[in-house]
């Protein structure tokens, strides 16, 4: 029992100096301990594992620095709050106001997706819909919500689809600067010139979808 503590401890003490580390180099640190050891150490700390890399890199979870959509990327590594990506994408798609396409998804996530979406759709733990433009989004398996998004995903411009959300960190500065700019407009021509103004690179087309991502309608007066 006080091995299998003190590897324990080992693990913590490892993963708070490397911050995120693989199986294969957790097992070199700790002098060849066998996987099956190893998984059952692991059960005795608060560890996360990635969605990407087939589960091979781990971190501690109070470590982990969630953004807005639950996901980590550590060095391309990435880590989601939900676990999986098969668990992580119903989430991604659930909580988008338009749904989300393949390409979107697959840029947000930084893996490739086409399995696991494929798998969710046939056991329908997410819908899809086919867009005028041919592209499938896909969309919350709650019927009432998922015609939501699918009308919102119709409001963006036949330019914007061809576009993905930018990073979080350029979303926030959009949003920012909405409630920042002259009257609060959503001209995304005043929006992105004063953005451009700041060192912000960011297209019109992009600002405009994420104000329409985030459900704010064009043109409108914030009050």
């Amino acid at each position: 029992m006080g091995k299998t503590q003190n590897i324990s401890s080992e693990i913590q003490q490892l993963l708070l100096k490397n911050t995120v580390m693989s199986l294969k180099q957790l097992r070199t640190e700790l002098n060849g301990r066998p996987r099956s050891s190893l998984f059952r150490d692991f059960k005795k700390v608060d560890l996360i594992s990635s969605y990407t890399h087939t589960g091979q890199y781990h971190a501690l979870n109070k470590a982990a620095k969630f953004d807005d959509n639950g996901l980590w990327i550590f060095h391309n590594i990435g880590f989601s709050q939900y676990g999986s990506l098969k668990k992580t994408l119903p989430h991604l798609i659930d909580n988008s106001p338009t749904g989300m396409t393949h390409k979107e998804l697959k840029k947000l996530c930084r893996v490739e997706i086409q399995k696991p979406i494929t798998d969710l759709v046939n056991t329908h733990t997410v819908t899809r819909q086919l867009l005028p433009s041919r592209i499938y989004v896909y969309l919350s398996t709650d019927a009432n919500k998922a015609e939501d998004q699918f009308q919102q995903r119709l409001t963006l411009s036949d330019q914007a689809l061809n576009i993905t959300l930018p990073p979080e960190s350029i979303r926030i500065e959009i949003l920012v600067e909405v409630i920042q700019a002259p009257n609060r407009t959503l001209d995304e021509q005043v929006l992105g010139s004063l953005l451009r103004k700041r060192g912000i690179s960011v297209t019109n087309d992009e600002i405009n979808y994420v104000l329409v991502y985030y459900n704010i309608k064009k043109k409108q007066i914030l009050k």
